[in-house]
């Protein structure tokens, strides 16, 4: 029921009203609904056009960057390999990489293409992704030649391709991946390197982002993966003969390779394991790591288990032979014609092309396609290079998918996605797919332009030697001089040739060595070797050579040549280790020399020298007075100076005589320390002109040694006061002490010799008088530097206290054999002179292989007796250790296996024995840090833990006793050398307290 509101007039009357005064409230909320519906669906429909307006746009900045990115790719692929360095046109092993690096995700080669930059010199060092480098192969600062490029999503320059090159950048770039709101989007990254005029570039430059690609930890919705940047195909027809040698066939999972059956060759995609032309996401994920060849992936033919294929040299090479370019190995079977190998290794390493093998013969024979230029000896690597199958390449493909820049979100989390595949959202995330395959023309052909050059010299190339700019045609070289020669190249213009290849070689290879076979020419249009010459006289000719190849496929060749006249410079010295003066007023130790220089008609009459005489301050205490120590030069008879104060004199010139010879003498005449020094004889032939004559030097040293004669037991027995040697009394011994500036020289020989002088009458019967020197002849100095000799007599009774044998003992020595060919270095001290007046002893041990015995059925215990040899005297001895040292027979070396695990003895028995009543432990691993004694080590007795030392002490011709010695390994039948050292210290009457040692060579029992 509704209601009417009515107004009321003053006169009391009821009025209605005349018209409508505003809406109900049911009518306003009607007119706000629709209101709101309409606004509503316009919202929708601007927020919906913005949307895909904004997707547009995002789609096409996709769309723009990809298409730049495809078709920078393109053009420069296009060029790979054009104009590079072929200097040999023999040789295609030698030429400047086309394609430097061919991987999933880098794609790095050489091409001339920008005439602003040059090759990359010997000082750029590129490190791709699988550890590997690539060094530039042009001269200097070379602003000539194909110029190296490399690109790359390694948006940071670390080295890997991981998900960090999305957002990080390298110093002195930037990442425009990183600016993107996907998370899966990478940039590409060009690198140039080459000479530019500064420097050799390299500098990461952004091409665009967007891209999409197979990087470990990208992958789609459904749980595929993106493809790789970049894939290759590869030819299997290595040497470009149109027939599929057996060496050459890849895909036998296709068709059956040779030699069962005939097919052409074919393209194959590297990194597809089944051969059906795509990659499965298994071959996509371990592609990634295999760059094109890589020996790690099993269908590589020129590899195998990880590695190229390789063999060894069985006969030597001969640069020089008519057949050099052919090959013995033992093994070729895994080579092919193509095949680019490398022959030897390091710094004579040379690589070539193989043009045929041959397998029927013993040993395999393989064909070069050019000659070798250095020898190379039997035993010698050859392997095949990786670089074959780079230049195998004849298709890169290109493929990525650029990406809209707008994120896909799944459950609060972004994710990857794209039309039909799981995780897309419509128009919200567009991703377009680009595809190019570019065939890499240069490869297979010359370079599409300047065929006609060289770098970019125009042929025909002109070679000349030369000196400070002006033509040498023969120079001469002194001694072991090192001289470098320069060869200059000009072109078909008559212009410099920088970049281009020069070949070296030698007449003689045994009368110097040169520093290369081969260099590039620098901006001066120069190329320089180096060469060392031998020291011997003769001819040499140092070849130099260039090659370059027209447009009409014209080879033209130059060569040229300088001779090296060679000389020799000879200096002879009488001795080259001398003693030192001894002391104040003693006699000078001189040496006498003699130089000739030598030609190669023999010596040259006339021929100035420079001598100099110098102390080698090495050899002489910090901050030397040159007062003390001084040494004399004299030519020809004539005294020409000393060395007093300045440590040297000269040089001096003196021309060589008639004979072609120059004589002369050093020596030290004064000492003060008698320690001495080394003086150095530097001869030198003086060079007149730097072009014409390359002067050489040599030098010559002589050592100064200190050596000192000495007796023991007693002291101080001189042939000013000679010691009275009592009958029956220990021996005494005389000692050689030899050093240089102070420090011992150990294992220096030391002749000792020996003269008596008896004045009695001889008995009937009796015989003569005599003294013996123990060891005879010439003994080794210790690590202390000594050398020690017994001297006794043969106990004639003739030898009386009233007619006493007088003996004179002295010593020489050569000196250390390491530094002194012809030494004559005597004692500073005089003879040594003892008077015997009866017979004397010495505390010697011996003994004999009857005495080594095994003592169990598994041969690994020995026992063995030693005698106290001591006779005539009550001189008993003192077992301190023992060394068993025992070899392997063919080789005489110490065989390891022969360790000492336990040891037992010390008891002493009246003749050989291997029964040891209450023996001691002498050696055991508890004693020894839980460890075996290792063959020949010594071992001293010692009361530790399990071990004990000997308790008794073995009387004159008695045994001690080592009942058992238990070894790892058998002995049974062995009869292997063996060396038993026993030490030992004397008692009694021939007590000095000093630890003796004596060897003995048997044969294990």
């Amino acid at each position: 029921m509704s209601r009417t509101c009515r107004s009321t007039g003053s006169n009391g009357k009821t009025r209605s009203p005349r018209g409508s005064a505003g809406f109900s409230y049911v009518e306003v909320l009607l007119a706000i609904g629709l209101f709101a519906v309409v606004i509503g669906a316009a919202f929708v429909f601007f927020t919906q056009y913005s949307k895909t307006a904004k997707t547009e746009s995002h789609g096409l900045s996709m769309r723009q960057a990809g298409r730049v990115a495809i078709d920078e790719l393109t053009r420069r692929a296009q060029q790979i390999g054009y104009g590079i360095v072929r200097s040999d046109p023999y040789n295609a092993a030698t030429w400047q990489k086309a394609v430097v690096y061919a991987g999933a995700h880098v794609l790095a080669f050489n091409a001339d293409i920008d005439d602003a930059v040059g090759i990359a010199g010997p000082s750029v060092t590129i490190a791709f992704p699988d550890g590997s480098t690539y060094t530039g192969e042009g001269s200097a600062s070379s602003s000539t030649g194909a110029e190296t490029y490399v690109y790359t999503i390694d948006a940071n320059g670390d080295g890997t391709i991981d998900l960090r090159d999305r957002t990080e950048a390298a110093d002195g770039s930037y990442n425009p991946a990183a600016e993107t709101p996907n998370p899966l989007d990478f940039a590409l990254f060009r690198r140039v390197y080459g000479w530019n005029g500064t420097d050799y570039g390299g500098a990461l430059e952004p091409i665009a982002p967007y891209l999409i690609t197979n990087v470990a930890g990208v992958t789609f919705g459904d749980g595929t993966t993106p493809e790789p940047l970049f894939t290759y195909w590869l030819t299997e027809d290595l040497n470009d003969d149109g027939v599929l040698e057996d060496s050459e066939c890849v895909n036998d999972a296709i068709d059956t390779c040779p030699p069962s059956s005939s097919r052409a060759p074919v393209l194959y995609l590297w990194g597809d394991d089944n051969f059906d032309g795509v990659l499965s996401e298994a071959e996509k994920e371990a592609y990634r790591d295999m760059p094109v060849g890589s020996a790690d992936w099993s269908k590589n033919p020129l590899a195998s288990a990880g590695a190229y294929h390789s063999t060894t040299l069985s006969t030597a090479v001969d640069p020089s032979a008519a057949d050099a370019y052919i090959l013995e190995v033992a093994d070729a079977s895994k080579f092919g014609p193509g095949d680019h190998i490398r022959l030897g290794s390091g710094s004579t390493a040379e690589k070539f092309v193989i043009e045929s093998v041959n397998t029927s013969t013993t040993p395999h024979k393989i064909a070069l396609m050019s000659d070798p230029v250095l020898s190379h000896a039997a035993g010698e690597p050859v392997e095949i290079l990786p670089s074959t199958l780079l230049r195998a390449i004849r298709t890169v493909a290109i493929s990525y998918d650029a990406i809209a820049p707008q994120k896909t979100v799944e459950g609060g989390r972004e994710a990857a996605g794209q039309a039909g595949r799981a995780g897309a959202k419509g128009l919200d995330y567009q991703m377009t797919p680009f595809r190019r395959s570019v065939e890499v023309v240069n490869l297979q052909s010359q370079a599409l332009v300047r065929s006609e050059s060289v770098g970019s010299q125009v042929c025909p190339l002109e070679i000349t030697s030369v000196c400070a700019g002006n033509p040498l045609d023969a120079t001469s070289v002194y001694g072991t001089t090192e001289r470098t020669l320069q060869f200059e190249v000009r072109d078909g213009n008559g212009d410099l040739a920088q970049g281009v290849r020069v070949t070296f070689s030698l007449s003689d290879p045994a009368l110097g060595t040169l520093s290369a076979t081969q260099a590039a020419t620098g901006a001066d249009g120069v190329a320089s070797v180096g060469f060392a010459a031998a020291g011997e006289p003769g001819a040499e000719i140092v070849t130099a050579s260039v090659t370059c190849v027209d447009e009409a496929d014209r080879v033209y060749e130059d060569s040229a040549s300088v001779q090296l006249d060679l000389y020799a410079i000879d200096v002879s010295l009488e001795h080259d280790c001398l003693g030192t003066v001894s002391g104040p007023g003693g006699s000078p130790v001189g040496t006498g020399f003699t130089v000739t220089v030598r030609g190669e008609s023999g010596p040259l009459p006339n021929q100035d020298v420079d001598l100099t005489l110098s102390l080698d301050p090495n050899y002489l205490p910090p901050n030397p007075n040159y007062t003390d120590v001084v040494a004399q030069l004299e030519v020809n008879g004539a005294t020409v100076g000393d060395t007093t104060g300045t440590g040297s004199v000269g040089p001096v010139t003196y021309a060589t005589d008639g004979n072609g010879q120059l004589a002369g003498g050093l020596g030290l005449i004064a000492d003060a320390t008698s320690a001495g020094a080394r003086a150095d004889l530097t001869v030198s032939v003086p060079s007149t002109d730097a072009c014409l004559a390359a002067g050489g030097s040599t030098v010559k040293h002589v050592n100064f040694y200190r050596m000192t004669l000495a007796s023991e037991n007693p002291a101080g027995c001189s042939t000013i006061a000679p010691c009275r040697i009592p009958p029956n009394s220990l021996a005494p011994k005389a000692v050689a002490t030899l050093s240089l500036n102070g420090t011992p020289i150990p294992g220096a020989p030391v002749a000792f010799s020996k003269r008596d002088r008896w004045a009695g009458t001889l008995p009937p019967g009796v015989d003569p008088p005599a003294s013996v020197l123990t060891p005879s002849g010439t003994v080794d100095t210790d690590a202390a530097g000594s050398a020690r000799v017994t001297v006794g007599n043969n106990g004639s009774p003739a030898i009386s206290p009233s007619v006493p044998l007088e003996t004179f003992v002295s010593a020489s020595s050569a000196g250390d054999p390491a530094a002194c060919t012809a030494g004559a270095v005597e004692p500073i001290d005089p003879d040594l002179a003892f008077q015997f007046e009866g017979p004397t002893a010495s505390c010697r041990v011996t003994l004999i292989q009857d005495w080594v015995s095994l003592t169990d059925n598994k041969g690994k215990r020995m026992c063995l007796t030693v005698q106290n040899a001591t006779a005539g005297l009550s001189c008993p001895i003192t077992v301190e250790g023992i060394a068993i040292a025992i070899y392997d027979a063919p080789g005489q070396s110490l065989d390891p296996a022969y360790k000492v695990k336990k040891m037992s003895g010390g008891t002493v028995s009246p003749g050989p024995s291997c029964i040891a009543i209450d023996s001691v432990t002498l050696f055991d691993k508890k004693c020894n840090n839980g460890r075996d004694l290792p063959n020949g080590n010594p071992w001293d007795f010692v009361s530790t833990g399990k071990c004990s030392e000997p308790y008794l002490d073995v009387p004159p011709e008695e045994f001690f006793v080592f009942d058992a010695t238990d070894f790892a390994a058998s002995l049974k039948n062995k009869h292997r050398p063996m060396d038993v050292t026993v030490y030992y210290t004397c008692g009694g009457a021939c007590a000095t307290g000093q630890t003796e040692k004596q060897t003995f060579r048997l044969k294990t029992p």
